[in-house]
C-alpha cells in the first residue's frame, strides 16, 4: 500500500476511535437496563482497544514508508550503433525532394526560385513544467493581477530554461519583454492591457495548439525567427474576432521571420496583406473560402519587401476580386498555391499598385489546379514603365475557366489595367488547359490583351495538353501583341477561328508544337482547289507529311505545283520550308514555296521538281515529302 494510502487509513481509525468514546460518554439509560450497558460497555473497551491497536499499526507502517527510499525509474541510455532511423540524404535526396520537390526541372531550362523548406521541429520540452511556472513568481492569472512583473521575475530567474503559463488569464499590463522559451498549458491566455507591447525573442509552444492565445488591446510582437505562429492564438470569439482578424494580428506581431502555420478551413471577409518577414505553410486541410456574407471577395495579397520564406497555400475558393495579389515591390517570393476554385483573377502581378513599380524574382509553382477562374493569371499595370522582372508561372491543369460568368472575357493568362506592363525574363507555362465550351459557351481565350496598347514580349507556353475550344467561341489568342511568343501544344485538330487572332506586327510568333506523324500524310491537289485538301478544312500543325498523286509521266526536270491550306500562312512572318523527309520519294525535290494567302485565304503553293533523272510513271504510289510551317 503506498503512503498515501496509509495515511488515509489512519487518519479514518483516529476519527472512528473518537466517535466511539463520544458516544459511550453519552449515554443516559434507566437502572433497569444496567446489565446491558454494561455488556455494552465492556464492548466498547474492547473495539476501543482494538482500534488503538489498529492505529498504532498504521502509523508504524506510515512511518516506515517514509524512512524508505523513494522508487526511481533507471534511466535509459541511448542505442550504441546504427541509428534507427533511415537518413534519406545519403541516397541522393535534397531537403527540397523530401519536402515536395519544389522545382522541379529536370532540364534546367528554367530560374528556380528559394526552395519551399518545412518549418525545423522544434525541440521537445522533456522536464515536468510546473517547476517553470509562471505562478511561482507571483502571478495570480485571474484575469484581473497585473502579472507582467511577475512574468519579468520569471524571466529573469537563471534556473529557468523556459517560461510555463498553467490554464488563466494573465493580463500583461504594462510592456514587457520575454526572451525565454514559452511553454502555454492549455486555456492559458495571455491579455494585454491598451498601450502596452507584450514582445518575445523566443518560440512559443501552446498545448492546445490551436486554441486561443493572445487578447486584449494591447499588441503582440514575435522579434525573433519564429517557425510556428498560428493566427488561432489571436482569435478571441468572445471579443468577436474574426479569421480575418486574426491572421491580420498574426502577420502584424512577426517583426522577425515567421511561417504563419494554417491546419484548418479559414474564412476571409477582406484581404490579408502578408508582410516580407512572414510566410505561410498549410496543411491539406487548411481550406481558403471567399464566398462568405460580407466578403470583398479577396484573398491573400504580398506587399512590398524582399519575402525570405515560401507562400504556401491549399485551395482557395471563392474569390469575386481575386486569389493571390503581388504588389509592386515585391521579390524573391515563392508562392505554391494547391489550387483555385471560382475566382475573378487567381495569381494577379499588380505591380501599378506597389510603391515601386516592379516586381522581381518572383516563382508561383506548384499550382495544381484552376477550376471555374476567370482569369487564371494576371498582369496588372498603370504605366508601360511597370516592370515585371525574371518571374514565372507554373500550373499543372485549367478547366472551365470563365464559367463563373461566361458571358465576361476570361484567359488563362491576362494582361490588364491602364498599360502594359515591361515583361523581361518572364512567362506562364500551365501544363493542360480545357476549356471546355462544348458545355458552356464561354468568351475564352489562351491569352488575351484587354490594353489598347499591344502588350510586348509576352510568353505563354501550353506544354502537354490543350482542347475544349469551339468555333467562334474560344481563341488561342485575343488582342494586340508585339513579339508574343505563344508555344500551344493542342488535342487534335483546332478551330479555325480559334486559333487565329488580331496581332499587330510581324515579330509575333505562334505554333501549336505539333509535329505530326510520318503515318498521317495528307493528299495535296494539284489544282488550287480548298474542298480537295483535308476535307475542306484549314490545318494548323506546324509540321505536314503530305503525299502528291502523280498524273501522267513525270519527266526529269519537270515541276509541277501542289497546294494545302494552313492556318500559319496568314500571318506575314510565317515562315516555310521543305522537311528532309523523302519516303517513298524517288528523287522529287521542292524548288519553290510561296505564301499565296493573299490571293486566296491560307493558301500556300509547293513547287516540285523531279531531279530523279528518269520519268516518273503514273502507275507509281504517291510521291510524299514534308513541310514546315509557322515561326
Amino acid at each position: 500500500m503506498q503512503r498515501a494510502s496509509w495515511l488515509l487509513v489512519a487518519a479514518l481509525l483516529t476519527a472512528q476511535l473518537h466517535l466511539s468514546s463520544a458516544a459511550a460518554a453519552s449515554v443516559r439509560v434507566p437502572d433497569f437496563m444496567s446489565a446491558y450497558i454494561s455488556s455494552r460497555a465492556a464492548q466498547v473497551v474492547k473495539q476501543r482497544a482494538n482500534l488503538a491497536a489498529d492505529l498504532d499499526a498504521a502509523a508504524k507502517a506510515a512511518a516506515a514508508m517514509a524512512a524508505a527510499p523513494r522508487y526511481r525509474p533507471p534511466k535509459v541510455k541511448p542505442p550504441v550503433g546504427k541509428p534507427n532511423y533511415v537518413d534519406l540524404t545519403r541516397v541522393g535526396l535534397r531537403p527540397q525532394a523530401l519536402n515536395g520537390g519544389v522545382n522541379f526541372d529536370p532540364t534546367g531550362r528554367y530560374p528556380r526560385g528559394p526552395a519551399a523548406q518545412l518549418p525545423p521541429r522544434p525541440s521537445p520540452i522533456t522536464t515536468c513544467p510546473e517547476p517553470s511556472s509562471v505562478r511561482s513568481f507571483g502571478a495570480k492569472g485571474d484575469g484581473f493581477a497585473d502579472d507582467a512583473g511577475a512574468i519579468l521575475s520569471a524571466n529573469a530567474a537563471p534556473q529557468l530554461a523556459f517560461i510555463y503559463f498553467p490554464p488563466g488569464n494573465y493580463r500583461v499590463g504594462s510592456s514587457i519583454t520575454v526572451t525565454k522559451p514559452i511553454l502555454a498549458g492549455a486555456g492559458a491566455l495571455l491579455s494585454v492591457a491598451a498601450g502596452a507591447t507584450l514582445t518575445f525573442t523566443q518560440r512559443i509552444t501552446k498545448y492546445d495548439a490551436n486554441g486561443a492565445l493572445f487578447a486584449g488591446p494591447g499588441v503582440v510582437k514575435l522579434a525573433g525567427s519564429s517557425d510556428e505562429v498560428r493566427h488561432t492564438w489571436f482569435k478571441n470569439v468572445d471579443q468577436g474576432e474574426t479569421d480575418v482578424d486574426a491572421l491580420q494580428q498574426a502577420v502584424n506581431s512577426c517583426s522577425g521571420t515567421c511561417t504563419l502555420l494554417l491546419n484548418g478551413p479559414v474564412f476571409l471577409t477582406r484581404q490579408v496583406a502578408l508582410k516580407p518577414p512572414c510566410g505561410v505553410f498549410s496543411s491539406t486541410a487548411a481550406t481558403v473560402v471567399g464566398n462568405v456574407a460580407g466578403s470583398r471577395g479577396e484573398g491573400f495579397v504580398l506587399t512590398p519587401g524582399k519575402f525570405k520564406r515560401p507562400v504556401l497555400l491549399s485551395t482557395m475558393w471563392g474569390f469575386s476580386s481575386f486569389g493571390v495579389k503581388i504588389q509592386g515591390g515585391v521579390s524573391g517570393a515563392e508562392i505554391q498555391v494547391q489550387g483555385l476554385l471560382q475566382a475573378s483573377e487567381g495569381v494577379s502581378f499588380a505591380v501599378r499598385e506597389g510603391s515601386v513599380r516592379n516586381i522581381t524574382n518572383v516563382y508561383v509553382t506548384h499550382m495544381t489546379f484552376a477550376n471555374s477562374v476567370q482569369n487564371t493569371v494576371v498582369y496588372r499595370a498603370g504605366a508601360s514603365t511597370d516592370l515585371i522582372n525574371n518571374c514565372l508561372v507554373r500550373g499543372n491543369f485549367v478547366v472551365s475557366p470563365g464559367f463563373s460568368n461566361p458571358s465576361a472575357a476570361s484567359a488563362a493568362l491576362a494582361v490588364r489595367g491602364a498599360a502594359t506592363p515591361t515583361l523581361v525574363g518572364t512567362s506562364v507555362e500551365i501544363q493542360a488547359v480545357d476549356a471546355t465550351q462544348a458545355q458552356t459557351i464561354t468568351q475564352f481565350a489562351m491569352v488575351r490583351n484587354e490594353v489598347a496598347a499591344p502588350a510586348k514580349d509576352v510568353v505563354f507556353r501550353l506544354t502537354a495538353w490543350g482542347g475544349g475550344l469551339v468555333a467562334g467561341a474560344g481563341k488561342l489568342a485575343s488582342g494586340q501583341f508585339s513579339n508574343l511568343k505563344h508555344l500551344a501544344r493542342m488535342s487534335g485538330g483546332v478551330p479555325d477561328a480559334s486559333f487565329m487572332s488580331t496581332l499587330s506586327g510581324p515579330s509575333n510568333y505562334m505554333t501549336m508544337w505539333e509535329v505530326a506523324s510520318a503515318g498521317w500524310e495528307l493528299p495535296v491537289p494539284s489544282t488550287p482547289n480548298r474542298a480537295a485538301f483535308n476535307g475542306g478544312a484549314t490545318v494548323t500543325a506546324q509540321v505536314h507529311y503530305l503525299s502528291a498523286a502523280i498524273t501522267g509521266t513525270w519527266n526529269p526536270g519537270e515541276s509541277r505545283t501542289f497546294y494545302l491550306y494552313n492556318a500559319f500562312a496568314r500571318s506575314a512572318g510565317s515562315r516555310i520550308k521543305c522537311l528532309p523527309f523523302r519516303a517513298g520519294n524517288s528523287g522529287l525535290v521542292c524548288s519553290r514555296i510561296e505564301n499565296q494567302s493573299g490571293t486566296a485565304a491560307d493558301q500556300i503553293a509547293v513547287t516540285l521538281l523531279n531531279t530523279a533523272g528518269y520519268a516518273l510513271p503514273s502507275w507509281q504510289p504517291s510521291q510524299r515529302f514534308g513541310i514546315q510551317v509557322g515561326p
